[in-house]
């Protein structure tokens, strides 16, 4: 995914200055992930190198679950470094910072051997394990199935609307066309999602704590063997299933899930929570295309584009 920086090297630089107390001399931006609402960067310094992620749309409980699980013992966690004010972030110009130290992983295969599918399954049974203070419950967002999620008032509404609104650019009219196309489609997925969350509604499932995006891009694999869980930013309350649709449905499956140990998954769950990646994905390749306007981030509207076709035709 082509993705665009949120900070100036000189304004990461002189804040970096203000809140850590050192100089950086190399600051390079990293093009990693899918989020189109965070950046990453590296930056060298006399003391050592860092890892900093910078957040248009950041949750306090990113930080905040890590620093638990580190208290707790949890021995995966990669936690912020604390600022001169002892704070885990500081924000700049409407973006919220957060500083790490800078983790060289691996050179790994694209494939995962069986032991380690079968290690990701234990390390993710070790997350839904975690007992939970009162406070990190109450910080938590958590999962109601009796309220539509916001991205499935804006898949609709979008539905309704987007044919008539005014192209800002090539990719916008592209994507207007995209939408009114797949209007059918994009209706029976919003039908069948919300079949499944009112079916949902009526139960009362399990909820412990889950990571929200957990996948082996979410996980640092360092020369030390210790692995490291990686971006929080969509903790929550919920089932287990939530932290498993990517591994359920592949060869790997039974590896991972033997790994977990004691579970079947709930398939209804399962398809709530897919129904709901790929409706978010749409949603916010499309923000993308309409919010950036400019000349410059063409390539970033294209890329988008085909993201969304991906997601369209992948469940068509």
């Amino acid at each position: 995914m082509i993705k665009k920086s949120l900070l100036t090297e000189a304004v990461i630089s002189q804040s970096i200055s203000q809140n850590y107390g050192f100089e950086s001399s190399k600051i390079d931006f990293l093009p990693l992930g899918y989020d189109p609402y965070s950046a990453n960067y590296r930056l060298e310094s006399d003391d050592g190198v860092y890892f900093l992620k910078a957040y248009q749309r950041f949750q306090k409980a990113s930080i905040d679950v890590p620093l638990y699980l580190k208290a707790s013992g949890f021995g995966h966690d990669l936690v912020p470094i604390q600022t001169l004010s002892g704070s885990y972030s500081y924000q700049v110009g409407g973006i919220i910072v957060v500083l790490f130290p800078f983790m060289e992983q691996k050179e790994e295969e694209t494939n995962l051997s069986s032991a380690q599918w079968y290690q990701m399954g234990r390390l993710l049974r070790q997350i839904h394990d975690t007992p939970l203070s009162q406070h990190i419950s109450q910080i938590i967002p958590n999962e109601d199935y009796k309220k539509q999620p916001t991205v499935q008032q804006i898949v609709q509404q979008y539905l309704q609307t987007i044919a008539d609104t005014s192209p800002t650019s090539d990719e916008h009219q592209a994507l207007i066309n995209l939408w009114t196309q797949h209007h059918d489609s994009l209706s029976r997925l919003l039908d069948k999602f919300e079949i499944v969350r009112q079916q949902l509604a009526q139960q009362t499932p399990s909820l412990v704590l889950c990571h929200g995006d957990f996948h082996p891009w979410n996980i640092l694999m360092p020369p030390s063997d210790k692995w490291l869980v990686i971006d929080w930013d969509d903790v929550r309350l919920a089932p287990p299933e939530s932290d498993m649709m990517f591994f359920l449905g592949h060869l790997i499956e039974d590896v991972f899930l033997a790994g977990y140990g004691g579970l079947v998954p709930d398939k209804q769950i399962i398809a709530y929570y897919t129904h709901l990646w790929t409706l978010q994905e749409i949603q916010e390749y499309s923000e993308l295309i309409i919010d950036n306007k400019d000349d410059e981030d063409q390539p970033l509207r294209q890329e988008a584009l085909r993201e969304i076709k991906h997601y369209i035709h992948t469940h068509h």
